[in-house]
């Protein structure tokens, strides 16, 4: 005969193993508004697999700002299963308090990033903070230093309506520009040939020192 230790942990076993907090998942597919996924959640156990649909993603936003990271299939995550019902808290009512499930399959968030280490992106150590592509077409980073590196593969659009620089501008190729340029410095360009400067309107400046020609 069991003791009522030995009892109260058969019970406490098998409420725990039947219960599940959070599972590693993948995307099967995404909503077209990109709020909602379905997911096959890995169980990791005798039991099979099971794919579970419209599932609310979880993304990193505040009332100001957001970071989108866009979820494709394929894409792995967890996904967690809360403590009680997130009907209400869904809908914005925060006093809906009509049942009293806990961790029902119906209340669940994906979170992206918990990739299995065959599939993990080496990361580089010596950034302070990296967003990027992993195809390398577009990547930018931080050192600790506060350096800020922009690299990209295709064409970098920035719209403003006044761009301000202090410093040190320096540009390495082509540079064409649509509109005025204004210095309260000096241009100062020495090129072999030509200078690869093309600007549709003017350029005011104090001084300019090319050795070429400017179109």
């Amino acid at each position: 005969m069991k003791t009522i230790a030995e009892l109260l942990k058969q019970n406490m076993t098998t409420a725990t193993d039947e219960l599940y907090v959070q599972l590693p998942a993948e995307i099967t597919k995404v909503s077209n508004d990109g709020n909602y996924v379905s997911a096959i959640l890995h169980i990791n156990d005798e039991e099979p697999d099971i794919e579970v649909h419209h599932i609310r993603v979880r993304h990193l936003e505040s009332q100001r700002a957001y970071i989108y990271l866009g979820a494709k299939k394929g894409d792995s995550g967890v996904v967690r299963f809360f403590d009680r019902s997130t009907e209400g808290y869904l809908k914005s009512d925060f006093d809906y308090n009509s049942d009293e499930r806990q961790h029902d399959i119906n209340d669940r968030c994906f979170e992206l990033g918990f990739v299995p280490d065959n599939k993990s992106y080496i990361y580089p150590t010596n950034k302070e903070i990296q967003i990027g592509l992993k195809n390398q077409k577009f990547i930018l980073s931080v050192d600790e230093n506060g350096n800020l590196v922009i690299n990209s593969t295709s064409t970098i659009t920035v719209t403003a309506d006044t761009i301000n620089t202090n410093g040190t501008l320096t540009h390495t190729g082509a540079l064409n520009v649509v509109g005025a340029i204004t210095a309260t410095d000096e241009i100062t360009a020495k090129f072999n040939g030509d200078l690869p400067i093309q600007v549709t309107k003017h350029i005011h400046t104090d001084t300019t020192e090319p050795t070429g020609n400017i179109e």
